[in-house]
């Protein structure tokens, strides 16, 4: 005979019992059953799967490797994260992509525009999604504002994630509108080749300037056999991206007049001049017009420091003896600069004496910050190659007193106690002194 021991029930009310709900679960899933609904659920589960299929296809990750072989990069500036791994995932199989991890995505940025200034090529920077992205922004404004060609890539949430506040998502796109020259959100792999075309070549044409590629994990994860496009493709697919590179004729008469009435010209030469390789054609000009360069801070380099026709930095940190052969002159011949504020100071005041002709590739910055007589929109190589043989030889003797003035100018400047620091005339190390003498013990020959 067997027995049950049965534990006693506590004190109190009977316990509810668990039984199920006489209806079936209950789906929190909106609209659950359409397509949209599983795309996001798939989405949302691929989040959270970072792996990828065994088998080994060509992927927009892929196309992405690929387009920047075929665009010359060797380099690149990245720390991963989740949504750009599958970039991560096929790397290895481009060894020619050498890939430098740096420890804050913001370092990524300026380490492209590093790059991208000491090379001439554009620079490249990745990140991932949200603070990712965020933080490449000081970079690619820091671009924009030096004129800098630069592709920042960031990765996304998966497309049908977008606008759903998804984990670590962010409009990046409406973040970098007002900081590039043109952005782009790729959803579907096989756009990639056509929109990293694109990108490097906005990049690098015209006035250069950073572009922002953001790309979907599921565009990056997705299979595509889209070709890469020619170079004819990539242009005739942009019909309104048309920089103007040959100055008008009668503008270039103009400014050939101007500097040929001239008793005190100064070219002012500026970042645009090194872009465009044009260093040799301004020193023609100025020799051929007998006009002292002056520079930009981003025009250092535009003409040998010790040429006779140099005549240094100007603007607020600039030099005396420019800023005042500047507020002197008759005539300033502007050429890849945009008379930033650190540059002119007050407006109303800035060379009070000179009509102004302004050369610059971007038609944006001509009148925007100072009124000119002349403006010219072109490429500064060909504007200074087209302008050079319609200006008559200055001889030396014309422009005798005036060069003679400035060279005194210039000994009163460079005895002052101001110029510079002026530290080092009491025996003490200053941050000018200490850049002068690298450079005269390594004969200017280090970066």
């Amino acid at each position: 005979m067997s027995t049950r021991t049965t534990t006693p029930r506590p004190p109190g009310p009977a316990p509810a019992t668990t039984t199920a709900p006489a209806a079936g679960r209950r789906s929190h899933v909106p609209d659950d059953g359409s397509a949209n609904a599983a795309a996001v659920e798939k989405a949302r589960k691929e989040m959270l799967h970072e792996g990828r299929d065994l088998r080994r296809t060509r992927i927009g990750a892929d196309v992405l490797c690929e387009a920047l072989l075929l665009q010359g990069v060797d380099v690149f500036f990245s720390y991963p994260g989740g949504v750009i791994l599958p970039l991560y995932d096929v790397l290895g199989d481009y060894p020619e992509l050498r890939h430098v991890l740096v420890r804050h995505e913001q370092g990524g940025a300026h380490a492209a525009d590093g790059y991208a200034r000491v090379t001439g090529q554009v620079g490249v920077c990745m990140g991932t999604s949200g603070p990712g992205a965020t933080n490449l922004v000081t970079g690619i404004g820091t671009a924009l504002l030096d004129s800098v060609p630069m592709v920042a890539i960031t990765g996304n949430v998966p497309s049908a994630l977008i606008g759903k506040d998804a984990f670590q998502e962010i409009d990046i796109n409406g973040i970098t509108l007002p900081m590039t020259k043109h952005n782009y959100l790729v959803r579907d792999a096989n756009d990639l080749p056509r929109v990293l075309a694109e990108a490097f070549h906005i990049a690098r044409t015209g006035r250069p300037g950073p572009v922002h590629v953001d790309i979907t994990k599921d565009a990056l994860q997705q299979e595509t056999s889209a070709p890469h496009p020619t170079h004819d493709e990539i242009v005739a697919g942009l019909p309104g991206f048309r920089p103007n590179l040959d100055a008008n004729g009668r503008q270039l008469k103009l400014a050939a007049a101007e500097l040929a009435r001239a008793k005190r010209p100064v070219i002012l030469a500026g970042h645009g001049v090194l872009h465009a390789e044009a260093w040799e054609e301004l020193v023609a000009l100025a020799e051929k017009t007998q006009a002292p360069v002056a520079h930009t801070l981003l025009g250092v380099g535009v003409i040998d420091e010790t040429h006779p026709l140099s005549y240094g930095f100007m603007g607020m940190h600039g030099w005396k003896h420019v800023n005042r052969a500047i507020q002197s002159a008759d005539l300033l011949f502007a050429i890849g600069m945009r008379f930033d504020d650190r540059v002119t100071g007050n407006v109303r005041t800035y060379a009070p004496y000179a009509r102004i002709v302004h050369v610059d590739i971007d038609p944006a910055e001509i009148g925007k910050n100072v009124a000119v007589e002349v403006p010219i929109v072109g490429d500064a190589k060909r504007v200074l190659r087209a302008i050079t043989p319609m200006v008559d030889a200055t001889p030396m003797d014309a422009r005798r007193d005036y060069l003679d003035q400035l060279a005194e100018w210039k000994r009163e400047s460079l005895a002052s106690s101001w110029h510079g620091s002026g530290a080092w005339r009491d025996g003490l190390l200053s941050a000018d002194y200490v850049v002068q003498r690298i450079g005269e013990l390594t004969e200017h020959e280090a970066i």
